[in-house]
């Protein structure tokens, strides 16, 4: 007997239904673990480009004086509130910076710079970049939205001058000459540092910068003081220590100049011609981390000036040797790359950074040597000044080893935690938010 089933014409095709809508929510699986993914990674490199980008135009307020006088700038010389292709320093910078980073293997584009100064940023000069990456590629979501996907991401950089703060900055790199705090420009005489009261670079008590710091974008020449003389000179002001700073390490470039053909020979040469890790705070500083150079021996005066010039990538003593040049008269200086500078496409180009810029500790000023080879152990570091160095000098006793420009100031004060700094300037660029 056969038993016949009823046919369930009704039926037909849910399979093809069912796959259908399978479909859909597959493809709706793949936008989310596709697509969404594609814009969380784009998200995240729009992010690295900003901030590159802030700390880059930040970097500017550290080399061109603003920090220490920025009631003496127009802010628009310097970084101007406005989108892409200002001429101001700051925005040139942020957006050759921002360029270096792709987003979806295309470079970043700011689409705005916000400048801020003064009260507003609490004394300190910030920058804040907002990075855009529009059509970016995305798959099966264009099925249901055919919009072109884009992120953005906004950041906020800051060059923090410590002076008058409560946190001390800790700076890297510094060259090992101790200065005296007081300006060679005062014209002060007498025995210091009673004589310079007044006239100093940072004020020994407070950290604070004076009012005006005139001393900004000055020229500057410094002397080696013989510290194995048989009746050591007492410092005056552009006078400086030969120091000792044990460095453990020291990061070196590639020599491009032959005044590093006979570098890298004692610690005192490495210590100019390289970037010395040892780290500089305020306040007093044992003999264990740095000290007064006492070696015996002679030519010291020489050993500066030879490490010196293959440090500023100098050929020979004396202007254009190929070195940098720090130009202008006052704030804000700018930077023009020599013959010698170590990026060749970069010549005789305004450059945001130069081996030609160094950071020295600066000391109360008193007498550390007594006697031959006799000096104190205890340096007390009361700030840090920044210097532009434009030639060393032809050799006479007594005569100047280095000339430079003066472009920043840190003074000292307080107990609270440090902040870093870099290499080259004592000024902290830092991101605040982000």
């Amino acid at each position: 007997m056969k038993i016949r089933t009823p046919q369930r014409k009704g039926e037909r095709g849910q399979t093809i239904a069912l796959v259908a809508a399978s479909l859909v929510a597959l493809l709706g699986m793949a936008a989310l673990s596709i697509d969404v993914v594609t814009l969380y990674v784009a998200r995240g490199e729009a992010q690295r480009a900003a901030d590159a980008a802030a700390l880059a135009g930040a970097s500017i307020f550290a080399t061109s004086s603003f920090t220490t006088m920025p009631g003496s700038l127009n802010p628009s010389d310097v970084c101007s509130t406005a989108g892409p292709g200002s001429a101001s320093a700051v925005n040139k910078l942020a957006e050759a910076a921002a360029h270096e980073n792709l987003i979806s293997n295309l470079p970043a584009t700011i689409t705005s710079i916000v400048c801020t100064t003064g009260v507003a940023a609490n004394g300190n000069p910030r920058v804040g970049v907002t990075v855009t990456r529009n059509n970016l590629p995305t798959f099966f979501s264009r099925i249901w939205n055919s919009a072109n996907s884009s992120v953005s991401a906004t950041a906020l950089a800051e060059a923090y001058n410590a002076s008058g703060q409560t946190a001390m900055p800790t700076v890297k790199g510094v060259k090992p000459w101790l200065v005296p705090n007081c300006d060679p420009n005062a014209g002060v005489t007498g025995v210091l540092p009673a004589a310079c009261i007044g006239h100093e670079f940072v004020n020994p008590a407070t950290g604070a910068i004076p009012a005006g710091s005139a001393y900004i974008g000055t020229p500057i020449s410094l002397t080696r003081i013989n510290p194995t003389a048989a009746t050591p000179t007492p410092p005056v002001p552009g006078n400086f220590y030969p120091l000792e700073l044990n460095s453990l390490s020291r990061s070196c470039p590639a020599a491009t100049s032959p005044s590093c053909g006979s570098v890298l020979t004692n610690n005192y040469e490495d210590d100019i011609s390289c970037a010395s890790t040892t780290e500089l705070k305020c306040g007093p500083v044992s003999g264990g981390a740095i000290s007064v150079l006492t070696t015996a021996g002679t030519g010291y005066g020489n050993r500066t000036r030879r490490a010196t010039r293959c440090l500023i990538h100098a050929d020979n003593e004396g202007l254009g040797q190929g070195q940098d040049e720090i130009i202008g008269t006052g704030p804000p200086l700018t930077i023009r790359a020599g013959d010698n500078y170590p990026i060749s496409s970069l010549n005789g180009e305004t450059v945001s950074r130069s081996d030609s810029v160094v950071t020295v500790p600066l000391y109360d000023g008193s007498t550390l040597c007594t006697g031959p080879g006799t000096c104190g152990n205890t340096i007390t570091v009361v700030g840090f000044l920044q210097i532009g160095i434009n030639q060393t000098t032809t050799f006479a006793p007594g005569s100047p080893q280095l000339r430079g420009v003066i472009l920043n100031a840190v003074g000292c004060n307080g107990t609270a935690p440090g902040v870093s700094a870099g290499t080259t300037s004592p000024v902290a660029v830092r991101l605040i938010h982000q």
